[in-house]
């Protein structure tokens, strides 16, 4: 069967890359993945020019990226051109549809939207994945896609959500699911275990957090929390990932702080020197508040053998089990987060068991896995078998 997906992440063209590549490496891996069930996989995305910063780069063969010209407008003006946008665009997203035997819909994300309501239109079977913060739909957008999931998955509807739970994310409709998200590969996760005998540096330990640099993901309490603590613990470090808009904010309160000797700010880097980056680390602090999916970097830290210490925001309380791979912060203060620390900096034993736990527990969200997990709802739903 040949598959089409429709997609908001831009991709971008190269001489060195024939098959494109894109800044967000979950979302090549993701298709990749997608590309083993599928005889061929058309992804069909806004493409720009190389941005020069982490790309990833789309490998498998039976993946082909037809790009859609960008739309560079932004807020309103992005929303008054989307109709004009769309008509130019209409002979590509036609010809695609009729191309293909079924649909992939990744949303949020308006060329996303346009596919799944072309796909609903024409009755080709459908499947629409939420990669949004299912429990808190903020915007008017992310209510409407949550009432269309309810109501109409079912059937040759396979809709679910990024997430996880001890209950449906539907109580309304039982035909929907959720599904994890990840960017590891199984060779990935068995290599990502090969590093020295953790604590080995103890008490020196190597803090990191990636993310975007965005106030709500927990930065700036991350560097409050390493102010309270290098009185007592010189040699501790932080490695901070991701660019973002208050990066410059984070950097100069690291100044501020008198700690700017013990963090180092990485900007924007690729998902593999990501994971090499955790691999050299001791700790991941992921003090949250954002509204949250399924974040995939928890699942890369944990790979790596790093407790995690998190809030339990969304997903994060059901894959982060206190007391066995990492510290679910009931208060999300930099106090707090300092505590957790100090925790682990007092007890070696305790790191090291917490990291041979958190590698066990990282084994099940491959993306092999996920890939099979797919396979088994889409062949339910649609009623065939996927290669």
């Amino acid at each position: 069967m040949n598959l089409v997906v429709f997609s908001h992440k831009v991709v971008w063209a190269s001489a060195n890359s024939p098959l494109g590549y894109a800044t967000d490496g979950g979302f090549v891996y993701h298709m990749e993945a997608l590309a083993l069930l599928f005889e061929q996989v058309r992804v069909v995305v806004p493409a720009d020019k190389p941005s020069g910063a982490g790309e990833t780069p789309f490998t498998r063969p039976n993946v082909e990226v037809v790009p859609l010209k960008p739309i560079t407008a932004k807020g309103i003006a992005r929303k008054l051109l989307m109709p004009f946008w769309f008509l130019r665009q209409l002979p590509v997203f036609i010809k695609n549809m009729r191309w293909a035997n079924c649909v992939h819909a990744p949303i949020p994300g308006d060329v996303g939207t346009i596919g799944m309501l072309l796909a609903h239109v024409s009755g080709k079977p459908l499947y629409v994945r939420y990669c949004g913060n299912w429990y808190k739909p903020g915007t008017a957008a992310e209510k409407a896609w949550k009432w269309y999931m309810q109501k109409y998955a079912g059937g040759k509807r396979v809709f679910l959500a990024t997430g996880g739970g001890a209950h449906p994310p539907s109580p309304t409709n039982p035909a929907m699911d959720w599904i994890f998200s990840t960017s590891l590969w199984q060779n990935r996760i068995a290599a990502n275990a090969v590093r020295g005998k953790v604590g080995d540096q103890w008490p020196n330990l190597k803090l990191i957090i990636a993310c975007r640099q965005d106030e709500k993901k927990g930065t700036g309490r991350v560097l409050d929390a390493m102010g309270n603590l290098l009185p007592e613990f010189p040699h501790l470090t932080l490695q901070v990932l991701g660019d973002g808009p208050h990066l410059i904010q984070f950097q100069k309160q690291a100044v501020r702080l008198g700690i700017s000797h013990a963090v180092t700010f990485r900007g924007s880097v690729g998902q593999a020197q990501v994971v090499e980056a955790m691999k050299q680390a001791d700790l991941f602090c992921y003090p949250t508040d954002a509204s949250e999916g399924f974040p995939k970097v928890v699942v890369e830290a944990m790979s790596c053998g790093l407790p995690v210490i998190t809030t339990p925001v969304s997903v994060l309380a059901t894959i982060i089990p206190q007391g066995n791979v990492g510290v679910l912060l009931q208060q999300n203060t930099p106090h707090c987060l300092a505590t957790a620390i100090r925790g682990y900096v007092l007890n070696k034993l305790l790191l090291e068991e917490h990291s041979v736990n958190c590698f066990q527990f990282a084994q099940q969200f491959s993306l092999e896995n996920w890939a099979e997990v797919t396979r088994k709802k889409l062949e339910a739903g649609w009623g065939v078998k996927l290669s």
